[in-house]
């Protein structure tokens, strides 16, 4: 898109899924933008957040195992963090 719109060295920037995006951009592209100004962003995820992610049976980005939901019977399910998935 860049090159398609002529933009040498932009700025960009993003915030929570677009923050993602913009993060990735820069990391897969370290030389295309002239700053990424990024809020809302993670390099890395904590371990409460995937111990979370794990907890809802999303075993990948994308990659849900359903054999697992199915034969969750619980009435509700409490996250690492505290919170409560109520069903």
């Amino acid at each position: 898109m860049v090159q398609a719109l002529g933009l040498t060295k932009p700025r960009i920037c993003g915030y929570s899924d677009g923050g993602q995006t913009a993060l990735e951009i820069g990391m897969r592209y370290p030389n295309l933008a002239a700053a990424l100004v990024l809020g809302a962003a993670w390099y890395r995820f904590s371990e409460v957040y995937l111990n979370s992610i794990n907890a809802l049976s999303l075993e990948d980005p994308g990659v849900v195992n359903i054999e697992q939901v199915q034969s969750n019977s619980r009435p509700g399910l409490t996250l690492g963090n505290g919170a409560f998935l109520d069903r």
